[in-house]
């Protein structure tokens, strides 16, 4: 099958050179025109004689949180058949909400079991892992910490915290509580250095972050690679994003800096793969424990990406890709036999 992620392909390019004839046009980007839309694929960009068509779509679950979801929709023209494979990043609605497809991926076992705990049937939902984090397992073949940190002007001497905001959802109070926690932890620590890297749904211009001119941290937008940051750093905060499988996925210890006095949302620190910091006060002693030890994070991981993430081993978008070239087999099948 060969290595997709290795060269950052993205699961719809690797479909679309898989499976021949499928496509109007080369450009993938061009399926973005059927993005929030479950119609999305009759948008014109499909021949008409072709045996499957993709999209990508954003839906909100009960919470009102957006998370993404990566949903593959293929379509059999001649039988008006769907079959669908969904990617969830992190969280799941309790109910669906579009017709039940042939078969749904998954990224781990639990979200498997809360989809049969609503009614989908087993045979039709299969755990293949999270494509996107394909790359993760490559990083060390991709990533170059000498170059990125030469690239960033950090210091080698130090170790790097990343911070990963979410200052579009946090409150302005919060938001002051976490720049204020942060900053004097850092500054208080003189073996560290700090990199803030912005919520791409943020202010990218980060003024919040520039109104303590003691401090200039790094800071970088959506244009900065997630990945490169996470692989480099020694230690990574944030309240509740799904960096933090990320991280997790790179085996790097993280800080959940809740400072809004509502419970975490996510069950990271409860999973014990993260150090929970509720209190401003208490975010520099947690700093220092982590960067001098994190044994008692990185035994939960691999028990955390079985259940969540399924496996980081390179695989997840070749599974997939199998699957699909299983069903249209079966469906060929099918219709040779009408």
């Amino acid at each position: 099958m060969g290595n997709y992620m290795t060269n950052k392909l993205e699961i719809m390019e690797v479909i679309s050179s898989r499976i021949k004839n499928i496509f109007k046009y080369d450009d993938v980007s061009l399926w973005w025109i059927g993005r929030n839309n479950l119609l999305g694929v009759n948008t014109g960009l499909i021949k008409n004689d072709a045996k499957l068509a993709i999209s990508y779509f954003i839906k909100k679950n009960i919470q009102n949180f957006v998370r993404k979801i990566y949903h593959l929709k293929i379509e059999f023209n001649l039988q008006n058949i769907f079959c669908d494979v969904v990617f969830y990043d992190g969280y799941l609605c309790r109910r669906p909400n579009y017709v039940l497809p042939d078969i749904t991926c998954v990224q781990g076992e639990y979200e498997k079991r809360i989809l049969l705990k609503y009614g989908y049937p087993k045979e039709k939902v299969v755990v293949t892992g999270q494509p996107r984090y394909d790359l993760l397992y490559y990083a060390d073949k991709i990533y170059d910490k000498k170059q990125i940190f030469k690239q960033l002007e950090l210091d080698p001497n130090k170790e790097l915290i990343v911070w990963t905001t979410q200052t579009h959802g946090l409150s302005l109070e919060e938001n002051k509580k976490n720049i204020d926690a942060i900053y004097s932890a850092v500054k208080a620590l003189k073996n560290v250095q700090l990199v803030i890297k912005l919520h791409p749904g943020e202010d990218q211009r980060a003024a919040l972050y520039k109104k303590d001119e003691s401090f200039n941290p790094i800071i970088k937008g959506k244009e900065m690679d997630t990945y490169a940051l996470l692989y480099v750093c020694d230690l990574m905060i944030t309240k509740n994003s799904t960096t933090t499988m990320e991280a997790i996925a790179l085996n790097k210890p993280v800080i959940v800096l809740n400072l809004g006095g509502n419970p975490d949302v996510v069950d990271y620190v409860e999973q014990g793969v993260a150090l929970g910091v509720y209190k401003e006060e208490d975010l520099k002693s947690a700093i220092e424990k982590l960067l001098k030890d994190d044994t008692d994070l990185a035994k939960n991981r691999e028990r955390y990406i079985e259940k969540y993430l399924y496996k980081i081993d390179g695989k997840a978008t070749e599974r997939v890709v199998k699957l699909v070239e299983e069903i249209i087999r079966k469906k060929d099948k099918q219709n040779v036999n009408l």
